[in-house]
């Protein structure tokens, strides 16, 4: 049997702990259905419908957005990459789809990519990239928003 000294055990935990707690993603899908508002604006373009979110079985998460009117605005599969199922013309492009996955993946799959900027009781903040790929995560007790400032994109997500 190998024995471990007591300090060596403390950081053993430590580290694993700190592994598990990166993994946790800023907003988490359950097996059951999350419903969200979604607004998504980009320059004067607004658009905004319910997002729902799922994770699957095989540990994938679904992210399908629809219009309050009923149009599908997208439905991606995210997990290692990001799957585009079906996806609105404006929105087909690799730059804008690439962005998308790179602000989504924090939010439902993995938050470790993301630095912290400030943390207080009802707000946290995080930042994520440099230059074009530069965003601005907010989360505040019910509401996620997600800013470009260069780009003049931003994405607000609030629990129904």
């Amino acid at each position: 049997m190998i024995s471990i000294k007591p300090h060596i055990a403390v950081i053993i935990l430590l580290l694993t702990t700190n592994i598990a707690l990166a993994q946790q993603p800023l907003i988490d899908a359950s097996q059951q259905s999350r419903k969200f508002n979604m607004q998504f604006d980009v320059k004067k373009n607004h658009l905004s419908g319910m997002l729902i979110s799922r994770k699957m079985p095989d540990g994938n998460v679904r992210l399908v957005a629809t219009s309050y009117f009923g149009m599908s605005i997208f439905d991606f599969t995210l997990a290692d990459t990001m799957v585009v199922n079906q996806c609105i013309d404006p929105l087909k492009r690799r730059s804008v789809l690439k962005l998308i996955e790179r602000d989504f993946k924090p939010v439902f799959v993995d938050k470790s990519v993301l630095k912290r900027r400030k943390k207080h009781t009802n707000f946290e903040a995080y930042k994520r990239g440099h230059f074009l790929g530069k965003a601005k995560f907010d989360v505040l007790k019910d509401e996620l928003s997600i800013r470009h400032s260069l780009l003049r994109m931003s994405i607000k997500i609030n629990e129904l």
